[in-house]
C-alpha cells in the first residue's frame, strides 16, 4: 500500500463519523430549498455472523448546516494506465470465456483495485472464494475493505463527496442505491458499457439475472447503476428437528398460529436442556429499526414505511391518506411486545443475524424473519466442516389480510425484470428481497478494471458460488437448485424450492432517495421510543407519521 493512498484513506478515516450525518443533510439538500441548521443523529450499524454478546451502540452526533452542494465538479484522478488501442472481439465462444478475460483485462494487469464492502457472508464469500480467482486469471489486483455498514456506507459518501478516488467499486446495498443515483455519485453503467465495449462480457448473459435487476435501475431512463451480486428473500425459518419434538408439521403462514407454536416452544422448552424459548428476532437499535421497514411493518399491511406512494403527494399519516399510525401498525406492535415475552434473555443483544446463531444453537425454535444470508451461511459452513444443521425455509409470515392483498395484486414472476412489474410488486409484499449489487464510484481511478471484476464475480461460472451459498440471482442457477443437494440443499431445506413458489411475496427496498432521512432521522428515534415504552404505541405513531409528513412537505413529494 503506498504512503499516498494511507494519506487518503487516513483522511477518509477522519472524516466518515461525520458522513452519515451528512448524507441525510444530502437528501435535504438536493431535493428541498433552503438549508437549514440542525442536528444529526446516525446510528453506527454492525453485522454480527457469529453468536456473541454485544453490549454497547455507538452513537455519533453531528451538528452543523444541511449540506446543499451538488456533486463535486471536480475531475477524477487520472487512471495509472492508458486506455486499450485495440478493441476485443464480440464474438467469444463460451467456453473461451477465461482467455476472453485475459486478454480485456491486459491494459491494466499488474494495476490494484480498492473494492469498498461489508464484512456480511456474501462479501465475505466473494473475497474467500472468487477474488483470488479473478486476481489469478487477470493480473488485477483488489484490495478489500470489507467493514461495518455504517463506517463503510460513510467511507464511500467521503469518497464520492470529496472526489477523492479512494474506492474503486461499491459494494452498494440495494435499499441505498436511489440516493447514489439522484446525486450522480455512481456510473451509468448503461452508458459507460456503450462506450467502452470491449471490456463488456459477450458472453455474460444478462437475461439470465432475475426481476431483482430491476431496483438497480434509473425508473426515469431504464439505465442500470448496478450489477446484481446478491439477492436473497427476507423470510422464515424453522428448525425442523425442534417441531418434529412437539408433532408440529410445518411453519404457520399467519401471526396467530406463529403465536400459539412459539408458546407451546416456550413452556414445553423449561424442561430442556439446553432451555429452549419461544422465539427471537433481531434486536439491536438499527437492526431493529430494519426489521420494522423491511420486513415487520409490511407483514401486517404496512407497506412502503407506511409511506403511500400511489397517491398524488406521499404521506405517511393516515389522515394524510398513509398507513404509518394505522389500526395495521398499533396491532403490529401489541402483537409483538406479546410475542416479546417468549424470547430468550439474550435477545437484547441479536443483532442482524442473532436469531439465526440462536436457531443454529437450539435456544430458538424458528425466526419469522431472517436474512436468508445468515442461515444459509451457518448451514453452507457446516456442509463444509462435515456438519449439519436442521434448518428449513418457508414463506414471509403475514397477516392473513397481507396474503389476500398480495394474491390479489398479482404475482409477478421471477424472470418479469420490467420496471413495471417491479413497481407494482409495492402494491402489497409480505417482506423485503434483500440484496446488493456493485457500483462504480464518479471519482473511481480505475472504472474500467473495476467492471471487469463486477462482470468476472456475476458471469454464469462464477455466480454458481452465491448461488450455492444461498443466493441465486441467475435463472439458470436457481432453477438448477431447485430439488438438488447441492449448496443448502433443497431436498433438506427447501431453500430453493419455497423461494421460487413465493418470490411473488417479496419486494426489494421502496425507491425512496430520502431513505437515510427518513429511516435514521424518523423512523429509528420512534420505533425505539415505543420499543422501550418511553410513549405509547399510538401516541408514538401519531408522533413519527406526522413527523415523517413534515419532512415529506419539505422535501416537496
Amino acid at each position: 500500500m503506498s504512503g499516498e493512498k494511507v494519506s487518503r484513506r487516513a483522511v477518509l478515516g477522519t472524516v466518515a463519523g461525520l458522513i452519515v450525518g451528512g448524507a441525510v443533510g444530502a437528501a435535504v439538500g438536493w431535493l428541498a430549498k433552503p438549508a437549514a441548521v440542525e442536528t444529526v443523529t446516525s446510528t453506527v450499524r454492525e453485522t454480527v455472523t457469529r453468536t456473541e454478546t454485544v453490549t454497547r451502540t455507538v452513537t455519533q452526533t453531528v451538528t452543523g448546516p444541511v449540506t446543499t452542494t451538488p456533486p463535486p465538479a471536480t475531475t477524477p484522478p487520472p487512471a495509472t494506465t492508458p486506455p486499450p488501442k485495440t478493441t476485443t472481439p464480440t464474438v467469444v465462444p463460451p467456453e473461451k470465456w477465461q482467455e476472453w478475460y485475459v486478454e480485456a483485462a491486459k491494459p491494466w494487469k499488474g494495476i490494484t483495485i480498492t473494492w469498498q464492502g461489508e464484512n456480511t457472508p456474501m462479501c465475505l464469500g466473494y473475497d474467500e472464494y472468487i477474488r483470488p480467482k479473478f486476481e489469478e486469471v487477470t493480473g488485477i489486483k483488489i484490495e478489500p475493505e470489507l467493514i461495518g455498514w455504517s463506517e463503510g456506507h460513510a467511507k464511500q459518501i467521503a469518497d464520492v463527496q470529496a472526489g477523492t478516488g479512494v474506492y474503486d467499486i461499491f459494494f452498494q446495498e440495494q435499499d441505498l442505491i436511489n440516493m447514489m443515483i439522484e446525486r450522480k455519485w455512481v456510473i451509468d453503467l448503461t452508458d459507460f458499457m456503450e462506450k467502452n465495449p470491449h471490456i463488456v462480457d459477450p458472453n455474460y448473459d444478462w437475461d439470465d439475472v432475475s426481476w431483482y435487476v430491476a431496483p438497480w435501475k434509473d425508473p426515469k431512463t431504464g439505465h442500470l447503476y448496478g450489477i446484481v451480486m446478491e439477492e436473497h428473500p427476507y423470510n422464515s425459518w424453522y428448525r425442523y428437528d425442534l417441531y418434529e419434538k412437539l408433532g408440529i408439521k410445518d411453519m404457520p403462514k399467519y401471526w396467530d398460529e406463529f403465536y400459539e407454536i412459539s408458546k407451546k416452544f416456550f413452556e414445553w422448552g423449561a424442561t430442556q436442556s439446553p432451555r429452549v424459548y419461544g422465539a427471537g428476532c433481531q434486536m439491536l437499535p438499527v437492526p431493529f429499526t430494519y426489521l420494522w421497514q423491511e420486513g415487520y411493518w409490511s407483514g401486517w399491511g404496512v407497506y412502503t414505511w407506511g409511506i403511500n406512494m400511489w397517491a398524488e403527494r406521499w404521506r405517511a399519516s393516515v389522515e394524510n391518506g398513509g398507513w404509518l399510525n394505522s389500526d395495521r401498525s398499533v396491532q403490529a406492535w401489541e402483537y409483538l411486545f406479546k410475542l416479546m415475552e417468549f424470547f430468550p434473555p439474550e435477545a437484547p443483544t441479536f443483532s442482524w443475524g442473532g436469531n439465526s446463531d440462536a436457531m443454529a444453537a437450539g435456544r430458538t425454535p424458528h425466526g419469522f424473519r431472517e436474512y436468508a444470508e445468515f442461515p444459509t451461511w451457518i448451514y453452507f459452513k457446516a456442509r463444509e466442516a462435515g456438519r449439519h444443521v436442521p434448518f428449513k425455509a418457508r414463506w414471509a409470515i403475514a397477516a392473513p389480510w397481507v396474503w389476500e392483498e398480495t394474491e390479489k395484486r398479482g404475482k409477478p414472476k421471477r424472470e418479469d425484470k420490467s420496471v413495471e412489474s417491479w413497481l407494482k410488486r409495492y402494491r402489497a409484499y409480505h417482506s423485503y428481497m434483500n440484496g446488493g449489487g456493485w457500483s462504480i464510484p464518479w471519482c473511481a481511478r480505475h472504472k474500467e478494471a473495476a467492471l471487469l471484476w463486477g462482470q468476472f464475480s456475476t458471469n454464469k461460472v462464477n455466480s454458481w458460488f452465491a448461488a450455492c451459498i444461498g443466493d441465486p440471482y441467475r435463472i439458470s442457477h436457481h432453477k438448477a437448485l431447485m430439488g438438488s443437494t447441492e449448496g443448502i440443499n433443497d431436498k433438506d431445506t427447501e431453500y430453493y424450492s419455497i423461494w421460487w413458489e413465493y418470490d411473488y411475496i417479496y419486494a426489494p427496498a421502496p425507491p425512496f432517495p430520502f431513505h437515510v432521512l427518513i429511516a435514521e432521522r424518523v423512523n429509528q428515534k420512534w420505533i425505539l421510543k415505543i420499543l422501550n415504552k418511553e410513549v405509547g404505541i399510538k401516541e408514538g405513531l401519531d408522533a413519527q407519521a406526522k413527523e415523517v409528513d413534515e419532512y415529506l412537505t419539505l422535501l416537496e413529494y
